[in-house]
């Protein structure tokens, strides 16, 4: 008989306990046996395989509801509408929409796609509406189905309880270039979506909203309209087709020869994403494209898989392109994807750019192109109201209204909560975290520190579904708008009058200055270096910045309207009997000393890198003017640069190192446009002695008048565009000013003596002496009323 001791009683009392705790859990989620060894409870076994999304099926919701789980958190599914039910430890709690409910929302004709935005959003307390306004719309169906276009509307009032909105009923799927009007439904609730509207997702809600729910932009229902005034982004000019097709890149030149009817154009690195998980293509970036009158440069699709990734493909040029047929084996069935194209007898601002086309500016509006080699079509529909940099914490303060993200091609969008005065932090990024996301569901951003360019951040930008809003790097005085990457917000535009808005890379200073209207002149500065002497290269012999450009641009995505000062030479030009002309545009100036740049007060190096909203810019550069072909220098040539809200300054200083005879000095010009686009810029010249000269076509006379300082010369016309070109200081005695009569423009002409004016061709030599100083200061006061 085997004896029991009393070892043995206390082994089987601790067994027993230990069986207990096993079975039953006790509040323990491990069980550790006398023996040392430690397992799991049944019920920390069953919390382990909840963690893991365990769910216990049921057949319907009648028999989900007879069991009651004994932890707390327990998931269950009712197989019948596949949705999934939480244990409190009391009931059971719906989890929110089944995989079932996404099935349908999915197989719902998902992918519209708004474009256009409210013009006014007023809300009328007396009686309890809200009254708005919107630009012409187009609502895009997706995947190769068709489009519908609302005109726009003006002063709508939507009751409590209603909602505006797009009746699709009796429209086939396919239905392209079709106007409809909106209309207003009523009984509009949060369950019910109101009386007779958004049945079958055939009715589609622009604007909706009841007094029961929130009222701020009214209660924008799934991807109705964005409910702000101005958009940062341009919706009508988001440039997406039936396809989804989302183009990256810009282009680097834009130059149009009147005397050939042709563009040269150059572009960056180009990426094609064909929506919706599907694949994209590369185009390599290419240089001095010549694109020929009624011409297009386009991508061919045909022959790649639209689910291709990461392959290379050639632009190509298709001659006799119209508007209406696209050009001779150009553009069909969506296949061919036009880039720049444009004829003689359409807009020639920036080319015509026909469907999705490359953005006509020098401005990239997709900053580094190389972060974005992404799948998901991810467009970001908003923008940064304010961003407010602290030089002693370096750091930022953004603010944003709540905007929407575009997921892509039968995903939908989500809503982004607004922020207001949020602290980006220096090497920080601000990120919204998609993954997992669903159509209608709202979001908020969140903080990733530690940014750098080969990380970006920490716990940030995994797998592609953390798209990066806004992120900063910079050191204390760092005064530029952050470091946008991705599909991030764009830059938040000029939000006071004393202020412009400024982008400056290796080579190029944009800046944007607000007109007394609601467009903005953008004015380009490029970095030329070129420094050769070639005899054969006309332009050659030219290491030097100089301004190139200015054009009227509108206000939401600064998108170019019209071209307005060509690229021809406007501050220095030398002529000594020569071949052609020296200085700028014309070649052989070279710097001595790389220039530089100051803004509001802090130092900037030529090849730096900067962007926001400031003050003021100034610029200073000093160069060699050489005679033409040759090595020899004959003066120094100093520029001092002012770009602030009044416009554009230019101090002038130019030194002779020899005696010289020469037959012209320009000193100050601006090519500024006598007929743009089939559009009249200028029609009148008023002189400094109040002569009025009429310039509308080039067969007027030549009239050069004395001008000093404190006088002006100003080029006018009928579309709200002007230029006024004013003397506030100079050494000349003689100073001249005329406009030219040549056929492209109508070029203001700044001559340091009389005989220059007069004699333009007729070679009469003036001598300068060694060491003579020539000096003038001109302010360029360019102004639209658009």
């Amino acid at each position: 008989m085997a004896i029991i001791t009393m070892e043995k009683l206390e082994n089987a009392d601790k067994d027993a306990d230990s069986l207990d705790d096993f079975v039953n859990g006790n509040g323990k989620k491990k069980v550790k046996t006398r023996r040392g060894a430690e397992y799991l409870t049944a019920p920390g076994v069953e919390q382990t395989l909840l963690d893991n999304g365990l769910k216990r099926g049921f057949a319907n919701k009648a028999a989900l509801e007879k069991y009651k789980p004994s932890i707390e958190g327990s998931l269950a599914q009712d197989m019948e509408t596949k949705k999934v039910w939480r244990w409190d430890g009391a009931k059971w709690n719906d989890e929110g929409a089944s995989e079932l409910d996404l099935a349908k929302d999915f197989s719902k004709k998902n992918n519209y796609i708004i474009q256009g935005f409210l013009t006014k959003m007023e809300f009328l307390v007396s009686s309890n509406s809200y009254l708005i306004s919107h630009t012409s719309l187009i609502l895009r169906r997706g995947g190769g189905r068709g489009y519908v276009m609302v005109e726009a509307a003006e002063d709508i009032i939507i009751p409590a309880n209603s909602a505006y909105h797009i009746d699709l009923t009796n429209l086939s799927v396919n239905t392209a270039n079709h106007t409809i009007s909106a209309q207003i439904a009523s009984g509009w609730t949060s369950s019910s979506y109101g009386v007779g509207a958004f049945v079958d997702d055939l009715k589609y809600p622009l604007f909706a909203w009841n007094d029961t729910e929130t009222r701020v932009g009214g209660y924008l229902y799934q991807q109705g309209l964005y409910g702000i005034t101005k958009p940062a982004i341009d919706y009508l000019g988001l440039r997406l087709n039936a396809n989804n097709y989302v183009l990256q890149g810009y282009l680097t030149k834009f130059e149009y020869s009147g005397s050939n009817s042709t563009y040269t154009i150059s572009h960056t690195s180009l990426i094609l994403r064909r929506g919706g998980g599907r694949g994209y293509i590369f185009v390599a970036a290419a240089e001095d494209i010549i694109i020929p009158t009624n011409s297009a440069y386009y991508i061919d699709l045909t022959d790649i898989p639209i689910n291709s990734v990461n392959q290379t493909v050639s632009a190509q040029i298709a001659s006799a392109w119209t508007s209406s047929s696209h050009g001779v084996s150009a553009f069909v069935d969506d296949l061919k994807y036009p880039l720049f194209a444009w004829n003689d007898t359409e807009t020639r601002v920036g080319g015509r750019l026909v469907q999705n086309g490359l953005i006509a500016t020098l401005n990239p509006k997709f900053l580094d192109i190389r972060n974005k080699n992404r799948k998901n079509n991810y467009v970001v529909m908003g923008g940064l109201s304010e961003a407010v940099f602290d030089t002693k914490t370096v750091q930022y303060s953004i603010t944003h209204s709540s905007f929407r993200i575009f997921l892509g091609s039968g995903l939908g969008m989500v809503t982004v909560l607004a922020q207001n005065g949020l602290i980006v932090p220096n090497n920080g990024c601000y990120y919204v975290d998609t993954e997992g996301a669903r159509d209608g569901q709202t979001l908020e951003g969140k903080i990733a520190t530690a940014w750098t360019s080969s990380s970006y951040g920490i716990g940030a930008f995994v797998d592609d579904f953390k798209i990066p809003l806004f992120t900063f790097r910079g050191t204390s005085g760092t005064s530029c708008g952050g470091e946008l990457v991705q599909n991030g917000m764009p830059q938040t535009k000029v939000a006071t009058l004393d202020t412009i808005s400024v982008t400056k890379t290796e080579n190029r200073l944009e800046f944007f200055i607000k007109g007394t209207g609601s467009n903005y002149l953008r004015y380009l500065m490029s970095y030329i270096n070129n420094p050769a002497l070639e005899l054969t290269n006309k332009y050659g012999h030219i290491k030097m910045w100089r301004f190139t450009r200015v054009d009227e641009v509108n206000s939401s995505f600064f998108s170019i309207l019209n071209s307005i000062v060509g690229n021809g030479e406007s501050e220095l030009a030398i002529a000594g009997g020569w071949s052609d002309a020296v200085g700028g545009f014309h070649g052989d100036e070279v710097q001595t000393k790389p220039a530089i740049f100051i803004v509001d007060g802090k130092y900037y190096a030529q090849d730096s890198e900067f962007s926001g909203d400031f003050k003021e810019i100034r610029f200073m550069q000093e160069t060699d003017m050489f005679i033409c072909n040759t090595e020899t220098v004959f003066a120094k040539h100093i520029k001092d640069y002012i770009f602030n809200k009044d416009g554009l300054f230019i101090r002038q200083k130019l030194k002779f190192t020899q005696t010289i005879q020469l037959t012209n000095v320009y000193f100050g010009m601006l090519c500024w446009g006598r007929v743009v686009s089939s559009k009249q810029v200028s029609k009148t010249a008023i002189y400094p002695d109040l002569t009025l000269l009429d310039v509308t076509t080039n067969d007027f006379t030549r009239l050069p008048r004395s001008i000093s300082k404190g006088e002006s010369i100003t080029l006018t016309g009928d579309i709200g565009l002007s230029a006024e070109v004013k003397v506030l200081d100079t050494n000349l005695y003689d100073y001249h000013v005329h406009i030219s009569n040549r056929e492209q423009d109508n070029k203001i002409y700044f001559t340091a003596t009389e005989f220059f004016a007069n004699d333009e061709n007729d070679k009469v030599f003036v001598e300068y002496k060694e060491g003579q100083i020539l000096e003038s200061t001109l302010h360029y006061k360019l102004n639209t009323t658009n």
